[in-house]
């Protein structure tokens, strides 16, 4: 079996575990959707690649998370190795992709930052993930202080949402 059609293969088995999922606690589907609508409109816009990195990014995340999750309510493993697991996965083989179609790489598609080049793209998938972990973060504290509950409907969706909405709009002042 080629290493193509392993892909392939582990791609369709988390598609599906990821399909299945009945309920998550650290970013809900509703969540990934809307991350998902972002960057495919992002991308119809021809907006730069650092924009639709974020959202690329703030997916991914939202993926692993819910993985994370998942395997956590199965009680399949412990937490942090399924974590690492994941993140090496999700990322490794997204970042594997972008390399072999060159996404990432490309001459002219870098952003100089502090005296270092960087791939656009990759810039904005770290901006994403890291948004989307840090609105996660943000929700869960809130929802503390506040007895357990939301503050609003939908907040543990928007707070997250609105983080990665955010910075792509700095980015996109930014960089174009």
């Amino acid at each position: 079996m080629t290493i193509r059609k392993i892909l392939k293969l582990l791609s369709v088995v988390s598609i599906f575990n990821v399909l299945t999922v009945a309920s998550a606690r650290a970013v809900c589907p509703v969540c990934a959707v809307a991350v998902g609508a972002g960057l495919a409109i992002s991308e119809s816009l021809g907006i730069s690649d650092a924009v639709s990195g974020t959202w690329f990014g703030a997916l991914l995340m939202s993926v692993t998370l819910w993985t994370v999750d998942w395997l956590a309510k199965k009680d399949y493993g412990k937490r942090v190795v399924n974590t690492i697991l994941s993140l090496i996965f999700y990322y490794g083989t997204t970042l594997w992709w972008m390399f072999e179609t060159n996404k990432i790489g490309r001459i002219n598609n870098h952003l100089n930052l502090f005296g270092f080049n960087f791939d656009k793209l990759l810039f904005g998938l770290i901006i994403g993930s890291i948004m989307l972990v840090v609105g996660d973060r943000i929700y869960i504290t809130l929802k503390e202080r506040n007895g357990g509950k939301a503050h609003f409907p939908f907040e543990k969706v928007a707070i997250p949402f609105g983080l990665v909405l955010l910075s792509s709009g700095i980015i996109f002042l930014l960089v174009g």
